[in-house]
């Protein structure tokens, strides 16, 4: 699904940033760029930090997951 960018002199960056981000968070990562296109800030760097925070994010769940499992089992 193609997607409208916002226009910026670092648009192959912005296009490589965003192959990296996994497809069901794409929509959410161009709205990032977008915002930060229109707050005078740099599309690629907003893009590369919303995929950092959701990697974290996701990893924490990951773990929490894993230790409420683990507490369950010694109950």
């Amino acid at each position: 699904m193609g997607y409208d960018l916002p226009p910026t002199r670092e648009c192959d960056r912005l296009r490589k940033e965003l192959r990296l981000v996994p497809a069901e968070l794409k929509a959410d990562a161009v709205q990032e760029a977008w915002l930060a296109h229109l707050q005078g800030d740099c599309p690629v760097q907003a893009v590369k930090t919303y995929a950092q925070r959701e990697r974290r994010r996701r990893l924490k769940e990951r773990v929490t997951a894993k230790v409420e499992v683990a507490d369950l089992s010694r109950a």
